[in-house]
């Protein structure tokens, strides 16, 4: 028998819910044990072992310090379905519920009929594709790990629209992708670039067409709503749609509901949203060229992909080794890097595309004469153009006034060197001691020769820069 205790004050709900399951439906009579709780305290008691496989969970008893219980009791009883019944649609609450680690969100608007349904079957909501092998192969990264992890939240959740933002290049058709794995085979995923819709083709891109509503249409045509009935629609550069069709998806989403172009009938449809923009929306909204309504309904919940100068150096080491070696297994001859250009693009801001920037640098290298290691003169002098200014601005802002009057430019490439050296030694020594760091620690460390890493220490210690906790080391 399933059981299901729900913590709630709200009498009306609590009857409705308790007469559909003993008395209102025959299917779940004798197979259901519904049980209703005003006190919080007796289940988050983490000495006693809950029986129930589902617990619901009204929004209005969730204060602070039951969220704080309701976490250790999800770490504690992990098998326990956790479901919380929303009395409200605000975007900054559904974060914080799937923050929680929550298996479900319903609203309390949910008619009876379809709120049962969702309880029941979210014993058996099992992902159809836990995080793949085949997603763990193609995406790698701390970002993209933890959005994987929210994507199947929401999946298997009530939001039906979801905004994801961030910089060009920095991921946002992958969320797309990790949302196809997690998706039954059976559950369409159609995408659209609204950058390649024109005002005249989009309502019949969209929402379709009957036949003869205009020239050319020789024969009844559905629109990408339609065929998404039952799945999920990415809108990829979801700025670039007009106004217009801005207003007809709109209410498409509000009532769920699409008239083809040349019809007076409306079709229901039930269709998901995954959004993305590389622009700011709200900035769009101030000036009137986005709306503010469909912005608020498509944010219902928001992801922001970091660029990669916000993210850990650790973490952009993983997605260059990782495009290294994608680009390697197709390449006649292997890349290989040497320990300073290493440092070099772990340390650039890739400002101008991000992964995608990365990745075609890489791929432009490939072409390169490979029998010998790629070292900093062998980069593309566009790239080697746009480090160097990066470098000068740093430079700028970390020297004192003096400092940068005595500068003088260019710098030399080997003076970079040194500077990116001398950042990693001092990271290296933040988890190990100065005094016991060796020649052989710092070079495993670098990826270079011990001797390689000797003859850098000793030319940084000629030049004076090299600090004096480290000079036994040279």
């Amino acid at each position: 028998m399933l059981t299901i205790i729900h913590l709630s004050h709200d009498d009306l709900l609590v009857s409705s819910l308790k007469n559909h399951f003993s008395i209102n439906s025959l299917e779940l009579k004798d197979k259901v044990h519904y049980q209703a709780q005003r006190e919080t305290n007796e289940i988050f008691d983490t000495t006693k072992i809950v029986t129930a496989q589902i617990l619901i969970i009204d929004s209005s008893l969730l204060i602070r310090s039951i969220e704080k219980k309701l976490i250790h009791f999800k770490l504690s009883q992990p098998k326990v379905k956790i479901i919380i019944l929303s009395y409200n649609e605000n975007v900054n609450s559904f974060a914080r519920y799937l923050n929680l680690g929550i298996n479900d969100i319903i609203l309390r608007k949910t008619k009876i009929e379809l709120m049962i349904n969702r309880i029941i079957s979210i014993v058996n909501c099992k992902p159809q594709r836990s995080i793949s092998e085949k997603l763990k192969e193609n995406y790698v990264g701390e970002t993209l790990r933890e959005t994987s992890i929210k994507i199947e939240k929401i999946l298997y959740s009530s939001i039906n629209s979801v905004l994801v933002t961030g910089e060009t290049g920095t991921g946002k058709e992958m969320v797309a992708d990790c949302l196809s794995h997690f998706l039954p085979k059976t559950t369409p995923l159609l995408r659209i670039n609204c950058a390649s819709l024109s005002s005249d083709l989009a309502n019949s891109e969209l929402f379709g067409y009957r036949k003869g509503a205009f020239t050319g249409a020789a024969q009844n045509q559905e629109g990408i709503f339609e065929k998404a009935d039952g799945g999920w629609i990415f809108f990829d550069e979801i700025a670039r749609l007009n106004l217009d069709s801005q207003a007809k998806i709109l209410r498409t989403l509000e009532s769920g509901e699409v008239r083809q172009v040349g019809s007076y009938k409306n079709k229901k449809v039930n269709v998901r949203i995954l959004a993305a923009t590389n622009e700011s929306l709200e900035y769009m909204v101030s000036k009137g060229t986005f709306r503010q309504d469909l912005y608020e309904r498509l944010r219902t919940y928001e992801i922001e992909l970091p660029a990669l100068r916000n993210r850990s150096q650790e973490e952009v080491g993983e997605i260059l080794d990782f495009w290294l070696k994608k680009i390697n297994e197709n390449a006649k001859e292997v890349i290989r890097l040497s320990p300073e250009v290493h440092l070099l693009l772990l340390s650039y801001s890739w400002k101008y595309g991000n992964i995608r920037e990365l990745r075609n640098l890489l791929r432009s290298l490939s072409i390169c004469d490979l029998k010998e290691i790629i070292t900093i003169d062998k980069l593309p002098e566009v790239f080697k153009s746009r480090f160097y200014n990066q470098f000068k601005e740093k430079l700028k802002k970390t020297n004192t006034e003096k400092e940068k009057e005595e500068e003088t430019f260019p710098i030399s490439f080997h003076a970079i060197e040194d500077t990116l050296f001398l950042n990693y030694l001092e990271k290296l020594s933040e988890t190990t001691h100065p005094q016991k760091l060796s020649q052989n620690k710092i070079a495993k460390a670098f990826n270079m020769t011990r001797w390689k890493c000797l003859k850098k220490l000793k030319s940084i210690k000629e030049s004076g820069k090299l600090p004096r906790k480290y000079e036994h080391l040279s």
